[in-house]
């Protein structure tokens, strides 16, 4: 091969990789808007899920999808409703916040499936249904056992506060329905083991529960909340996590607010996170500070800042945060 072709050869990969990597750069910008919301009215359900999470990996890039995204939600029994609702959340939080609503009113419809969708619905949301918490608990006591099934895993999913939600948990491992017992045997596996020790006499009296997988899930479980815990190499992973990607900080940011004021020490770690250009992370984070309650109150200047917040969700999170450490003053 001459000077000359190999020269060639180069030129056309640079124009390919250039070509690739401006390809790559229109796939993550707002200009691909446009075109995922026209396959949102797409006949095809698959297409329609490619679509939303395409447009939930933009984030608030995607904004000018949120109300096509909210019709979605509107119908609590449409295929597209779940997927849309956790897309919102990640989009547009006023949005998001408009479809957790719809989907509380919905607990306490007199129509069976829609009760079902809406614990189903709320339990996509996780920390962000956080306001939903105390119908998730009542919803555990729903007539209907596939209601409480889904309200308990909604719970899990939420996590905060333990308080609420661990009572919650106990009591349905003696719900005469074997699956909402296996529910809620997971749901406690999700909790940190430094908050769930209470849950360890329950656990154990499972041990001759007549169905063999709840049997066999809450030995594994009591077996798990037995052994020891080191939370400082939970907290030294969760430092590693909150500086990579926006799902790896999401993920992260919810198990230390579910350990609560054991993840003091990552306070100074996740304060930077209150400036994040995505707004589900500056409110994911103000919401594991007020999770902390008063061991985070180093965080408090940071907090009230968010008081001026462009987003509503995330002012009204920021009071509840404050008032959570002991500083709700304006």
């Amino acid at each position: 091969m001459t000077k000359r072709e190999i020269a060639l050869h180069l030129v056309l990969l640079m124009l390919l990789i250039l070509a690739g990597s401006g390809f790559y750069a229109y796939q993550k910008s707002s200009a691909m808007v446009p075109f995922l919301i026209r396959h949102l009215d797409s006949d095809s359900l698959r297409e329609r899920q490619a679509a939303t999470f395409r447009l939930q990996e933009l984030g608030n890039a995607a904004r000018a999808a949120a109300p096509r995204l909210l019709k979605f939600t509107a119908d609590p029994l449409s295929r597209d409703a779940l997927d849309a609702t956790a897309a919102l959340s990640r989009i547009d939080l006023t949005a998001a916040r408009a479809a957790m609503e719809s989907a509380q009113m919905a607990l306490r419809s007199p129509d069976l499936p829609a009760r079902r969708r809406a614990a189903e619905t709320l339990g996509s949301l996780g920390l962000f249904a956080r306001p939903a918490l105390l119908g998730l608990v009542a919803a555990t006591h729903d007539d209907d056992a596939l209601v409480r099934d889904r309200a308990v895993s909604a719970l899990a999913r939420i996590g905060v506060p333990a308080a609420q939600i661990i009572p919650a948990l106990i009591a349905a491992l003696d719900d005469p329905a074997y699956h909402v017992r296996y529910a809620a045997v997971v749901a406690l596996e999700l909790m940190s083991p430094a908050l769930t020790a209470e849950a360890l006499p329950a656990l154990q009296r499972l041990a001759q529960d007549p169905s063999q997988i709840v049997k066999q899930r809450a030995q594994f479980v009591t077996r798990r909340l037995g052994e020891a815990h080191a939370v400082t190499t939970e907290l030294a992973v969760a430092r590693y996590m909150l500086v990579r990607d926006r799902e790896s900080q999401l993920y992260t940011l919810h198990k230390l607010a579910m350990l609560g004021p054991p993840a003091a020490p990552l306070v100074a770690d996740l304060m930077p996170l209150l400036q994040h250009s995505e707004d589900i992370v500056r409110y994911t984070a103000v919401e594991t500070l007020g999770a902390m309650g008063p061991a985070a109150r180093e965080a408090a200047t940071a907090v009230r800042a968010l008081l001026e917040d462009r987003e509503l969700v995330i002012r009204d999170a920021a009071r509840y945060a404050l008032l959570l450490m002991g500083e709700n003053r304006q």
